[in-house]
Formats: C-alpha cells, sequence, structure tokens
C-alpha cells in the first residue's frame, strides 16, 4: 500500500503545473515564460509548463473573476501543444499573488484545442516546443 500512495501522489504531482524549486525557467518573452524541466511528449502532443505574467489590466480583470482581494501576478498552466495541427490546450493551472498565495488551482479534463495564431502570445511557446520534439 506504501508504494501505491507513493504512486499516486507522484503521478498527481506530474498533473499539476510544476511551482517547485526544482522548475528551470526559460524567459521566451516579455511575459511568457517555459519550464524546460516539464518539456514531455505524450501520444499525439508534447506538453509543459508555461508562466504568463500579468499586466495591470490583466491582473485587475483576473481579480474581479476570482473575487478575491489579491489580484494575480502569474500563473502557472499545463500546455499541450498539438504541433502537426498548430493547436494548443491547457489541462491544468495555478494562478499566484505576487507573495506567492494560490488565487485559482485546478485541472481541464475535456480540454479545448485552439489554434495557435501568427503572432499570437503563445506562438513564441509553441514554436520553442514543437522545434523540441
Amino acid at each position: 500500500m506504501n508504494r501505491l500512495s507513493a504512486l499516486a501522489v507522484a503521478l498527481c504531482l506530474l498533473a499539476s503545473p510544476a511551482v517547485s524549486a526544482g522548475a528551470s525557467w526559460k524567459q521566451l518573452s516579455a511575459d511568457m515564460y517555459i519550464d524546460t524541466s516539464s518539456l514531455g511528449r505524450g501520444f499525439s502532443f508534447s506538453y509543459a509548463d508555461v508562466k504568463y505574467i500579468y499586466d495591470k489590466a490583466d491582473a485587475a480583470r483576473l481579480q474581479k473573476t476570482f473575487k478575491s482581494k489579491l489580484a494575480p501576478q502569474h500563473s502557472i498552466q499545463r500546455k499541450n501543444f498539438f504541433c502537426n495541427n498548430r493547436e494548443v490546450s491547457t489541462s491544468a493551472y495555478k494562478y499566484f499573488a505576487a507573495d506567492g498565495t494560490i488565487l485559482a488551482t485546478g485541472s481541464i479534463s475535456e480540454q479545448k484545442k485552439t489554434a495557435v495564431v501568427p503572432e499570437s502570445r503563445i506562438e513564441v511557446v509553441f514554436d520553442f516546443v514543437c522545434q523540441q520534439r
């Protein structure tokens, strides 16, 4: 039973975005980072943890959404990259205040794939991940 519990904990940690000291963040644009240690491959996609830094307008909008006293400074999202189709989806997320407080966390079981639009915010991350295949 001990090994089964350890396996369950390990799977939960793998399923959620990395926030540990083991993360290795690489800046890809002014407000986007990728944890290079989280890069991996699924059957038909690649995945990685992506950190978004929010400007004041995005932070204020999200603060209202979360109905929080604290504004989010950044989020870490597990993104799935469908390189052959130029699509991306999100499978898990965590939103953080500047002091490290977690404002929201969750996973998305039915992921909605969206097209990677040229010159969009996510395109730089998509290109980086898909070049690593």
